[in-house]
């Protein structure tokens, strides 16, 4: 979806379905797994790494009992946080 408005942020968001048959916490777990990295991508801490190199307003993970959310936003015309989504 898209929408047009004055607002200077440049947000997007991946959402990815998590359904779990028990409360063990998995997407949770898995939730910070990714934000571990991983061989291909071997940065400890991503969010981090974004946070220290962009002009992120907003940047966070959701765990909900269906869905996990990455929710990011910036003023950055380029919005350079793109590549998070190649880590996820």
């Amino acid at each position: 979806m898209s929408l047009l408005n004055k607002d200077e942020n440049k947000t997007f968001g991946a959402v990815f379905r998590t359904p779990v048959e028990n409360s063990k916490g998995i997407p949770h777990i898995l939730e910070h797994s990714v934000l571990c990295g991983s061989k291909k991508y071997p940065i400890k801490e991503p969010f981090v790494e974004l946070m220290k190199g962009s002009l992120n307003t907003f940047l966070n993970a959701f765990t909900y009992p269906d869905r996990t959310c990455y929710p990011v936003a910036s003023t950055n015309l380029q919005v350079r946080l793109l590549s998070l989504l190649v880590c996820l």
